[in-house]
């Protein structure tokens, strides 16, 4: 489908809505598998605003990138996944407060850092390796975790975390974490 970016610079147009008619049907949402918003897009993405963003429509996505700093005319301050194949995630420097990423159980990597996260919601992520969520302010970021693996390569958070029932981590993070 063809958009029409000159019209994009008349109307405010969020990222949810250009996402929408680049993918008008179900079967189109399906056949995606990476939405990737970068520097390449840089002047088109510009008349874009981030704002709430649901990527629950799209269950074979395996890769999402979008970074809004620079990029988008607003940043994104919601974002809902249900996304059981997605892999990587990379949502660096929004303005998202909240994260739950328990509908993406093969989630390897996220890269979640310059936001103003204050619960990241990582259960059902088995598959997760590296978690890269550092923060530029106090506050703190609570993990509501069940169960994650042992085997998690890079955890770059910090700051102030409250890691919940995971022990493991308590002894990884120990110093900077409160229980």
């Amino acid at each position: 489908m063809v958009i029409n970016w000159l019209k994009l610079q008349y109307t405010m147009v969020t990222l949810q809505e250009y996402l929408n008619s680049k993918y008008p049907t179900p079967e189109e949402k399906k056949r995606v598998r990476e939405i990737k918003i970068d520097y390449k897009d840089k002047k088109e993405s510009r008349k874009l605003d981030g704002q709430e963003l649901d990527l629950s429509e799209y269950p074979n996505l395996e890769k999402v990138e979008i970074e809004a700093d620079y990029l988008l005319k607003t940043k994104l301050t919601k974002l809902v996944l249900n996304n059981p194949k997605l892999s990587y995630l990379y949502v660096a420097v929004n303005q998202l407060t909240e994260l739950d990423l328990s509908n993406c159980p093969d989630l390897e990597k996220i890269y979640c850092q310059a936001n103003n996260l204050t619960n990241l919601n990582l259960n059902n992520c088995l598959k997760l390796k590296d978690i890269h969520c550092f923060e530029y302010y106090d506050q703190v970021l609570t993990f509501p975790i069940k169960k994650l693996p042992c085997y998690i390569h890079t955890l770059e958070l910090e700051r102030h975390i409250k890691v919940s029932t995971c022990p493991k981590w308590a002894v990884m993070i120990s110093g900077c974490c409160e229980m």
